[in-house]
């Protein structure tokens, strides 16, 4: 799974205001419900490591609609000449106490519990704090600017609510009107430094079978890779999707006469009217990382950026950003350490590519516990996902071939590595892994063939392209 989003924001939006005393703090959003109660605990845990109750009870509830109604009034205030907003925190992980102490932790402040929204009677005060509803946001503002955005909610009919103040006493508070303050803690008690965690782990190597061929099998080979719902079928990636929603979007996933999801990228154009857009691909290895953590990373930043390459970038390579989206079945004897080689290697690759990882997220539970005692680990893997401004989102290149008279197909190697077939769809019909996985084996090379090929676009000099990665030329 990856979930994530990009834009572009005002500078003026990009950072939140220290909160005064007398601020006032709004909770958008639907009601309290015993639902996603230690969502964030358990989702770092292995799946059956705890019972199925406190499983299905950290489960969090899913309301695009009401998400939709509360996403509007940001943008209105977000749209308003003067941005009435002070600060803002979604509710995650840890529901109220985690986001809206997050608004106040440079002051402290006070939270009435009796004003949160509640859907159910039965609930404890832990349960009323704690819940995570996703559905929700919380604002810090100013008292003369809170009826704008209670108007704007009510226009839009997303629920409002007046939770509580900051203060000036650096206290955090959740109180009752009958007394009972359910939380009273020091914010230095609340966020404080946590201890620094260190893993022990032993490094253990996988050994794979090789992988072995015989050249008169070639059309058997061909026919079994081409059967591969990730080579030839992807209609699982566009049944059932409107692809074009907002009617920004300049490039999707499906080309040529019969609309096959064969696009390497992503784009949106960033108005109606001009030129430029925001383009976003994806890279990930896991096969190849079983093989080698390091290869693995590298190969995942390498597929996103030769995905990306398609449409002319702002300032070419150095105008990519990545976000890395760790998955590992981490806390598994020599998981660790593997996830500490791949980590490494992907910040070293992109160190010598003169790129950022400015954001990114980590799923280290990637494990399935059964009763009798057996354990599946997911292969780790990190997906990249590369996004960059697009220059001119009439530039962009799709892999359909243009019958051209004159033109010729070129192959261009990235890597200059071997031709090796570990973690590839032909091991795949094998069912194999294999011993020896490609890699980017000049990082220098590989950051000249990107900006030549990124200049050939803008000169409107490639007709087609494709790029070359897990299924090979396939």
């Amino acid at each position: 799974m990856l979930a994530g989003g990009i834009g572009f924001a005002p500078a003026d939006d990009s950072m939140k205001e220290d909160p005064e005393p007398g601020d006032l703090i709004i909770v958008l959003g639907g009601d309290n419900y015993r639902i996603g109660m230690g969502g964030a605990a358990v989702s770092s845990v292995g799946t059956g490591q705890y019972s199925n109750a406190i499983e299905l009870n950290a489960v969090q509830r899913a309301n695009p609609e009401m998400q939709k109604r509360v996403a509007n009034v940001i943008r209105a205030m977000v749209e308003n000449d003067s941005n009435p907003v002070r600060s803002i925190h979604d509710h995650g992980a840890g529901g109220h106490l985690n986001c809206l102490s997050e608004l106040i932790d440079k002051s402290g402040g006070t939270v009435y519990v009796d004003n949160l929204p509640v859907g159910d009677p039965t609930l404890s005060d832990k349960e009323i704090i704690g819940n995570e509803s996703q559905e929700r946001m919380g604002l810090l503002v100013n008292k003369q600017d809170t009826e704008i955005i209670r108007q704007t909610a009510e226009r839009e009919r997303a629920p409002y609510y007046m939770v509580g103040e900051s203060t000036d006493d650096q206290r955090l508070r959740f109180v009752r009107k009958n007394g009972v303050n359910p939380i009273d803690l020091s914010l230095s008690d609340f966020f404080g430094s946590a201890p620094k965690t260190v893993l022990t782990d032993k490094t253990k190597d996988y050994h794979f079978q090789d992988i072995d061929y015989k050249q008169d099998k070639f059309e058997d080979y061909l026919k079994s890779v081409l059967q591969l719902e990730g080579v030839a079928c992807k209609d699982w990636l566009t049944n059932k999707v409107d692809r074009s929603v907002t009617g920004r979007v300049a490039l999707q996933q499906c080309a040529g006469e019969v609309q096959l999801p064969l696009t390497d990228l992503g784009i949106m154009a960033l108005d109606y009217q001009g030129v430029r857009g925001i383009g976003t691909a994806l890279g990930h290895a896991p096969a190849a990382a079983l093989i080698s953590p390091e290869a693995g990373s590298r190969l995942s930043v390498a597929e996103s950026l030769t995905n990306l390459v398609w449409a002319p970038i702002e300032e070419n390579l150095k105008g990519v950003s990545l976000s890395a989206n760790w998955m590992w079945p981490a806390k598994n004897e020599g998981e660790n350490a593997r996830l500490y080689r791949a980590v490494k290697a992907l910040s070293d690759f992109v160190l010598a590519l003169g790129i950022n990882v400015p954001t990114g997220k980590d799923s280290l539970s990637m494990t399935q516990k059964y009763k009798n005692g057996q354990k599946v680990l997911a292969p780790g893997t990190v997906i990249v996902t590369a996004a960059g401004e697009v220059k001119d989102i009439r530039k962009a290149v799709k892999p359909v071939i243009v019958n051209d008279k004159g033109s010729e197909i070129i192959y261009i190697d990235f890597s200059k590595d071997g031709f090796n077939l570990g973690g590839s769809s032909f091991a795949q019909i094998l069912s194999k892994i294999g011993q020896k996985t490609p890699d980017v084996a000049d990082t220098e090379y590989f950051k000249k063939c990107f900006n030549t090929l990124q200049k050939l676009i803008e000169q409107g000099l490639v007709m087609a392209g494709h790029d070359v990665s897990d299924h090979h030329l396939a």
